[in-house]
């Protein structure tokens, strides 16, 4: 597999193209699934997003953690796949039935950027066009890491309304619906 660029400026790098060097997990994820949990990564971004992809996977290793977030978003808006298309370890009681897709960064202390907003609404998209996602909006349940279980994830920044009025994932709830 190679790194997929589309012409609206979507980047997608698989795995072996950003060195991962653990298993991305034996079991597929069931079809359609109508959940996706947004985290983030509280780890550090710089300007490799491979690198920064890297110490991800450290870090959930680490933690017994691994395949870890199916898909993760840099600040730069590239995307890169981590469990992709089998089942993670993201959402406790719910890596059977969700997607995980993490934000590096930390969203208690910055705010993302408008790339990573509309990339992760991007990769829901093709989610739901490759039958991976409920195609129906109304069926689509896009929610933070703390709507499943006690904690901060994925930031403040990610779950209030502080863009316009609207929160991070409002935002990205918005771009999946129009399509951009």
């Amino acid at each position: 597999m190679t790194i997929t660029q589309l012409d609206n400026g979507y980047i997608l790098v698989p795995r072996e193209d950003w060195g991962a060097r653990h298993s991305p997990g034996r079991t597929p994820m069931p079809r359609p699934v109508a959940e996706v949990n947004i985290h983030h990564t509280v780890t550090a971004a710089t300007g490799d997003p491979c690198g920064d992809m890297r110490v991800v996977e450290n870090v959930l290793n680490q933690r017994d953690l691994d395949p870890g977030y199916s898909y993760t978003a840099h600040p730069s808006g590239v995307i890169l796949v981590g469990a992709g298309e089998m089942k993670g370890a993201h959402t406790a009681g719910r890596n059977s039935v969700s997607y995980g897709i993490s934000l590096i960064g930390n969203y208690d202390n910055q705010q993302p950027t408008l790339a990573q907003l509309v990339n992760v609404a991007r990769t829901i998209n093709l989610l739901r066009l490759g039958g991976r996602l409920v195609p129906d909006l109304a069926d689509l349940v896009i929610q933070g890491h703390r709507a499943t279980k006690a904690t901060a994830c994925p930031g403040a920044n990610m779950v209030e309304p502080n863009l316009n009025g609207a929160s991070g994932i409002d935002w990205i709830r918005w771009f999946v619906a129009t399509g951009v």
